[in-house]
């Protein structure tokens, strides 16, 4: 198909790893109406619900004289308890400082820096080489590159040690190379010209440091370039982990994945997730939430062809174009390549979405996945003008590989 790109990959074991569409939906009305409707009195409640208020009334009069009594009855009580609650506040304080105190020494968490951050130490530093042959790019539509280099001269090691990510290279004419490796490690480097080591928990916990070592300082770029491919998967991978674990530090809401049961998928989502089964009854529903518009569907329906690139763009265009008020793929931005994801045989197909009536447009991802004769597709988008996207998109990635499929 053209304008479409195909990787060489084929069934390889898939890792599982606009201005806003959503103003007009139901639940986002309720909410509005219910906030605008709590109190006659705003946010500030006194038990006024009705407010059946008449100008120049006796009836007004007493409601004033009323709510000034509440108002220093209400500053009575709230004196007295924080009297009787003033040591336990300032003990409360204390071990607030004390714990800050002793955080402030522990470990560098691992969230402290941003997953994207790779820290590169070496003694002569080739910032054009490292960015040419490791960094890795989404499309969202403008080319955006994964990884946030660091670059640190290796006479600064100490103060990189603890990041999460290192990348080190040298010869082991270098001090620092020959101080990190084995002498076992030497002598291969020394009879191999080239040697790449992926180390755990070199300094910290949960730590990864990559390092290339060579015989001869002149290999250094020929070394960057053997193992460039090797290296940004090696990168990428850990990128996406750790994304994935911040993501799960903040509790998934079982209430919405309960009710997602009943349209035979389930998601990990948190709670300003919201549900939209306005399409149920066509096999379509989306979840999504605002700060960044993001949204992902869930369709399941007969599998009528066999499942091709063509296919699956077509079948996504048509999807979107009707319940996503006209969205469509650009080819040219877009790729595909086979998966085995969950058992199912299938595609990802990862590219750039656009509407022309919203001038909208951002990164989306698909699963095309079939069982015996059943077409289930899974897609995630995301709307976010002007700012780095990728972190946000790799959530949607992670939420959408911890898809479970409920049979009906």
């Amino acid at each position: 198909m053209s304008g479409i790109q195909m990787t060489k990959t084929q069934n390889t074991k898939f890792r599982p790893t606009g201005e806003s569409r959503y103003e007009g939906s139901r639940s986002a009305k309720n909410f509005r109406k219910t906030e605008q409707n709590d109190s006659c009195f705003g946010h500030f409640h006194l038990e006024f619900r009705n407010c059946p208020v008449k100008r120049g009334s006796s009836f007004l009069n007493f409601q004033k004289r009323d709510l000034e009594i509440r108002i220093l009855k209400l500053g009575f009580y709230l004196k007295a308890w924080i009297q009787a609650t003033r040591v336990e506040f300032y003990q409360m304080i204390s071990v607030m400082v004390l714990s800050v105190l002793v955080l402030s020494c522990a470990r560098l968490p691992h969230n402290v820096v941003k997953s994207s951050e790779v820290v590169v130490i070496a003694s002569r530093i080739d910032t054009a080489s490292i960015i040419k042959n490791l960094q890795v790019y989404n499309y969202v539509p403008q080319k955006e590159g994964l990884f946030t280099f660091v670059f640190a001269a290796d006479t600064a090691i100490k103060n990189y040690n603890k990041y999460h990510t290192l990348f080190l290279y040298g010869s082991l004419e270098e001090y620092f190379i020959n101080t990190l490796l084995s002498p076992e490690a030497k002598e291969a480097t020394k009879n191999d010209t080239f040697s790449l080591f992926k180390l755990d928990d070199l300094w910290v916990g949960g730590q990864l440091t990559i390092i290339i070592a060579v015989s001869e300082p002149q290999y250094i770029s020929a070394g960057i370039v053997k193992y460039s491919k090797l290296i940004s998967k090696i990168l990428e991978d850990n990128y996406y982990q750790r994304v994935k674990r911040n993501y799960y530090v903040q509790r998934i809401d079982n209430n919405i994945k309960n009710q997602l049961k009943r349209f035979g998928v389930t998601l990990d989502l948190h709670k300003w997730w919201l549900i939209d089964s306005t399409y149920a009854e066509e096999n379509f529903i989306f979840v999504h939430a605002h700060f960044p518009d993001r949204s992902i569907f869930f369709y399941r329906g007969k599998k009528t062809n066999e499942l091709t690139d063509s296919f699956i763009v077509n079948k996504r265009n048509d999807l979107t174009k009707k319940y996503y008020k006209g969205d469509y793929i650009l080819k040219e931005l877009t790729m595909a390549e086979k998966i085995e994801l969950h058992e199912m045989q299938g595609f990802r197909l990862k590219g750039v979405w656009q509407n022309d009536s919203f001038v909208a447009g951002g990164p989306f991802l698909s699963y095309f996945l079939a069982r015996d004769d059943t077409l289930y597709v899974i897609d995630g988008m995301l709307f976010l003008p002007g700012e780095r996207k990728s972190d946000h998109f790799t959530k949607i990635e992670v939420i959408m590989n911890s898809f479970q499929i409920i049979n009906p």
